[in-house]
């Protein structure tokens, strides 16, 4: 930080408040995701929300839903268990998975995405029929990085806002 201080440049980081905002990081993993009719999920608060429930335009069988998820977030690699039936509704929670795979179950999801989830959520999850992708923390949020960007230039249009270069730290071999 003393380089940025130095040089008068301005960081802002908003991370879990972009996790609950309407138009944050589930709404925009959720997009990303292309799913569809989106709605709140794992409501914390009367207005407050952690994840985004959507409908795939198609069922998908889960292991193509994961190469998706894979290549649509960028991830060098993801895991997942393979629920046991085709996926027509997926539950999204950006960074940790702040939920329970019984919950996802509990509302109609075939799947849900998230990450640094437990070896025992994913055995949870194959066992009663869910499938459970962690696609990796920062693709689960990078997502919002962009649109973050467009919005602050829209609203700020003589401030310049640059993505840093930093991508995920974490490599897959």
């Amino acid at each position: 930080y003393a380089d940025l201080i130095k040089n008068d440049i301005t960081v802002i980081c908003a991370h879990t408040n972009l996790d609950f905002a309407a138009g944050g990081i589930n709404d925009a993993l959720a997009q990303r995701l292309k799913l569809q009719n989106i709605r709140h999920f794992d409501m914390m608060t009367d207005t407050l929300s952690l994840g985004r429930i959507g409908a795939l335009s198609s069922p998908t069988n889960p292991e193509d839903f994961a190469l998706f998820v894979k290549t649509t977030l960028g991830c060098g690699g993801l895991s997942y268990v393979d629920g046991g039936k085709p996926i027509t509704t997926v539950a999204v929670s950006g960074g940790h998975l702040s939920t329970t795979p019984a919950k996802a179950l509990s509302l109609g999801c075939d799947a849900l995405v998230s990450s640094e989830v437990k070896h025992s959520d994913f055995l949870d999850a194959r066992d009663m029929g869910l499938t459970l992708i962690d696609a990796g923390h920062f693709p689960t949020e990078a997502v919002i990085l962009p649109l973050l960007q467009q919005i602050l230039s829209d609203k700020f249009p003589d401030t310049e806002f640059l993505l840093s270069a930093v991508k995920n730290p974490i490599h897959y071999i």
